[in-house]
């Protein structure tokens, strides 16, 4: 084989994925996914809804005081999620 058209195989997905039109859906779950892991147990069980879409992440909270709290971190967690995907795919967060 020739190692000039040697990919990974997380290269090889991210062309499938691209290819089929499929990454933006990818994202938008991962990012989701993602958002679950990095806030922990308690955050997860006021969010109510998670909606990400054209670079938003939108986080709907049952509890004003713990939305309003996020709200001073949102530019951490937008950093973290980047970080975390590797992309500048999350532009901004906001909490409803």
């Amino acid at each position: 084989m020739n190692h000039n058209n040697e990919m990974s195989i997380g290269e090889a997905i991210k062309a499938v994925l691209k290819e089929h039109g499929l990454q933006e859906a990818f994202d938008q779950a991962s990012v989701v996914n993602l958002w679950k892991q990095m806030v922990g147990t308690v955050i997860n069980q006021h969010t109510v809804n998670l909606h990400f879409d054209k670079g938003v992440l939108y986080v709907k909270m049952d509890n004003a005081g713990l939305r309003h709290e996020l709200s001073f971190a949102r530019d951490k967690l937008r950093q973290q999620l980047n970080l975390a995907m590797q992309s500048d795919i999350v532009r901004d967060i906001v909490f409803v």
